[in-house]
C-alpha cells in the first residue's frame, strides 16, 4: 500500500477550503448547504489523503461533490438573475477546464479546482440575502 499523504500537503490541506465554506453557508443561514460542504470536505480529505488510491474514497468525493454543487445551486438560484447565473455558468466551465488541464501535473491543477471551488462557493453563499 502506498503511504498516505500529509495533512499539510497542499492538494490535501487545501480541503480546509470546503471546510470554510461549509462556515460561510451556516453563517447565511442555509445549514443543508453547510452540511452537504462539510461531508463533501471530509469526503475529499480522505480520497486525496489516500493519494486517490482507493475506490471507495474516489465515489464518495464525486458523490459528495455533486450533492454539494446541486444544493448550493438550489438554494443560491432564486436569488441570481441573469447576469449571476451567466457569471457562475462562466466561472463553473473555467474551473472544469482548469481541472482537467492535461499539460499541468495533477498536484497543480486540482489545487487550482480546489481554489475555484472555494471562490464560486463564497460567491453562491454572497447572493443569499443576510436578515
Amino acid at each position: 500500500m502506498i503511504a498516505p499523504r500529509k495533512l499539510t500537503d497542499p492538494i490535501v490541506f487545501s480541503n480546509t477550503l470546503f471546510a470554510i465554506n461549509a462556515c460561510v453557508w451556516l453563517y447565511v443561514g442555509r445549514v443543508y448547504c453547510a452540511v452537504a460542504m462539510f461531508v463533501s470536505f471530509i469526503a475529499s480529505m480522505a480520497y486525496h489523503h489516500y493519494r486517490e488510491t482507493l475506490r471507495v474514497t474516489l465515489y464518495a468525493d464525486r458523490l459528495s461533490a455533486i450533492v454539494a454543487l446541486s444544493t448550493t445551486l438550489y438554494f443560491a438560484y432564486p436569488h441570481l438573475n441573469i447576469f449571476k447565473v451567466t457569471y457562475v455558468s462562466i466561472f463553473l466551465y473555467v474551473s472544469l477546464y482548469i481541472k482537467n488541464m492535461g499539460t499541468v501535473d495533477y498536484n497543480t491543477r486540482h489545487l487550482a479546482w480546489h481554489i475555484c471551488v472555494f471562490m464560486g462557493q463564497l460567491f453562491l453563499a454572497s447572493t443569499i440575502p443576510l436578515n
